[in-house]
């Protein structure tokens, strides 16, 4: 294709993944994100924590947000469009559970500018992911770039005070 870049091996993949992580679209995610939440009363959803397809279907009592891999894993129902739309990106993510704001104008207003945002970021990871060769290697480097997405999201979370700082790691004395 004319004026694509040469396709890259798998070696390389690495500092896509650091390039990407560093970005203009993945840092305005992750404040829009964070600004999201920060200075409002929030509740907790549980998500499936894997990346990974969903859905939106509009029901009789509200909105269903079915989770997909090859087939529907787990359903989460909601009882208005700007929150299914605002959990939809963040179990595409991977997230195990995300803080939606109570406030549905703020968030209804919020949701375009993320949807944007996450649009803008899967354009970076589509680009990268184009110049690598191989499709293990592109799903390896997408699995990379939303695990950083996902430590990172979850470390501004701690840091704020709305997600409890996680347990840390039990060191074992070796056996003899």
């Amino acid at each position: 294709m004319p004026g694509m870049p040469p396709l890259k091996p798998l070696d390389e993949w690495q500092s896509m993944v650091e390039e990407t992580c560093r970005g203009e679209a993945y840092r305005l995610f992750c404040d829009l994100c964070e600004g999201a939440v920060s200075r409002q009363r929030t509740r907790t959803v549980q998500l499936h924590g894997k990346t990974c397809r969903a859905e939106i279907y509009n029901t009789l009592v509200g909105f269903e947000i079915s989770i997909v891999k090859t087939k529907v894993l787990h359903t989460v129902f909601v009882p208005d469009l700007a929150t299914a739309r605002y959990l939809k990106i963040f179990t595409e993510i991977g997230l195990p559970k995300v803080e939606i704001p109570y406030h549905i104008v703020r968030l209804a207003e919020l949701v375009p500018d993320l949807e944007k945002a996450y649009r803008s970021l899967w354009v970076i990871i589509h680009f990268f992911s184009d110049q690598i060769i191989g499709t293990k290697a592109k799903k390896y480097y997408m699995e990379k770039v939303f695990a950083c997405l996902r430590k990172d999201l979850t470390e501004r979370m701690v840091g704020l005070g709305i997600l409890p700082a996680p347990a840390p790691a039990e060191e074992t004395a070796p056996e003899n």
